[in-house]
């Protein structure tokens, strides 16, 4: 965990990252994945914001429209690789 945020904070912006970060590897817009998941897109757009606290049941469903655990969607965000080609340096 990181240091100055109270564990429920940096849960929160854990499921935020990794569900945004989720989706837009999926290229779907908040609308998709609520529509997948079964849920309206505005508690889509809440969780991404960090705002929401979900209950189990939501984020089982998001987990299973994304296809992944919820243990993964709780764990820190792996760091975003951007690749860069020789020709576009």
């Amino acid at each position: 965990m990181e240091k100055g945020l109270p564990e429920a904070e940096q849960w929160s912006r854990y499921l935020a990252e990794n569900i945004r970060g989720l989706r837009e590897k999926r290229n779907w817009r908040q609308l998709q994945l609520a529509k997948a998941a079964g849920i309206p897109r505005s508690t889509v757009t809440q969780l991404e914001s960090g705002a929401g606290n979900p209950a189990l049941f939501t984020m089982q469903k998001i987990s299973a429209a994304l296809q992944v655990t919820i243990q993964e969607l709780l764990q820190p965000p792996a760091p975003r690789i951007q690749t860069i080609r020789g020709t576009e340096m």
